[in-house]
């Protein structure tokens, strides 16, 4: 997959860009999800979370049986591990994602209550991004600060290598919990800023996904037998983007 410009640090807590998105959702899966219907759903949690009558009180059942891409069990401690890194590291994007949250707490081995100051509506919204991406805490106990130089979360992907800035080397997890439905040995980013090279490249055959076709690409790239339209993404009426592959 070329990408338009190269993702910063690998962290969940710590990461800002776009792209590093991209690479995210192939390897660090997070308590829920978007669906195709904008609806939440449950993706590490089992279930949509048991609301409080007066909405500060979430309580989040997780899945059982998971694991992260070292082997490590993925319980509630591990839960509240990366959900009070999120919001307390003094150096965290999250924390303001995460500030109506007072408390995590592990009730039992599969169970989280995350007890907010006031009702926050944006909450399960923002569990479905990076806030609700959950980190080994064996491999956050080892690396802490630097999680980015090896990152291991679960996902259907593991990191396996980022020998420059502009490449990232992923390959499929033996750990994932629904491994049998991944299709691909792997995955490679690589960092191609130019746009009509992204879709030079789209149609030579030498990537198989870019980021961010420009708009005289777009009819070409529909035009081509080998090579298709697969999302759209919104942005302003002055950079209209298209995802091809």
């Amino acid at each position: 997959m070329a990408l338009a410009e190269a993702p910063d640090k690998l962290d969940p807590s710590f990461a800002r860009t776009y792209v590093g998105r991209l690479v995210f959702v192939n390897m660090c899966e997070k308590l829920y999800d978007i669906n195709g219907d904008v609806e939440v759903v449950p993706q590490l949690a089992a279930e949509l979370p048991e609301i409080s009558d007066d909405g500060t009180v979430y309580t989040i059942k997780l899945r059982q049986g998971v694991k992260f891409n070292d082997g490590t069990d993925f319980d509630a401690e591990a839960v509240k591990a990366s959900l009070e890194r999120h919001r307390d590291h003094e150096e965290s994007e999250r924390a303001s994602e995460l500030q109506a949250v007072d408390e995590v707490a592990a009730v039992d081995d599969q169970t989280v209550r995350t007890t907010l100051s006031e009702p926050y509506a944006p909450l399960l919204a923002i569990l479905s991004d990076r806030s609700g991406m959950i980190m080994s805490p064996s491999q956050l106990d080892e690396l802490g600060d630097d999680f980015s130089d090896e990152p291991v979360c679960v996902g259907p992907f593991k990191f396996a290598d980022r020998p420059s800035n502009d490449r990232i080397e992923l390959t499929k997890s033996e750990h994932y919990y629904d491994r049998d439905q991944v299709r691909l040995d792997g995955l490679t980013f690589s960092v191609v800023t130019e746009p009509s090279v992204r879709a030079a490249n789209l149609r030579s055959g030498d990537i198989q996904v870019a980021d961010r076709i420009q708009p005289p690409d777009v009819q070409s790239l529909e035009d081509n037998p080998q090579t298709g339209l697969n999302a759209v993404t919104c942005r302003p009426p002055s950079s209209t983007a298209r995802r091809i592959g």
